[in-house]
């Protein structure tokens, strides 16, 4: 519930950071959170949670950045498509 709700901040965010209201650096923050609530709640977290038991600390990290890459990039399309058109 709480990922779909960052999922459209993030989009809110990018469109409002298109229009001029905010910088674009706003975005991070509920790109974070989609990304952070999406390896919460997904199969990442059981892989996150083994291997924190074997002591490898560097997987948590690496999946949290893959699951807030793409919530970026699909802020910046939206962001260069309104700035684009507005």
């Amino acid at each position: 519930m709480f990922s779909v709700v960052a999922i459209i901040a993030t989009v809110a965010t990018a469109i409002a950071s298109g229009l001029g209201y905010f910088a674009f650096w706003w975005v991070l923050l509920p790109a974070f959170l989609a990304g952070a609530l999406s390896l919460a709640n997904g199969p990442g977290y059981g892989l996150v949670i083994d291997a924190n038991r074997q002591g490898r600390l560097g997987v948590f990290p690496w999946l949290l950045a893959v699951n807030t890459l793409p919530w970026l990039l699909v802020a910046g399309v939206v962001f260069w498509v309104v700035a684009a058109l507005a």
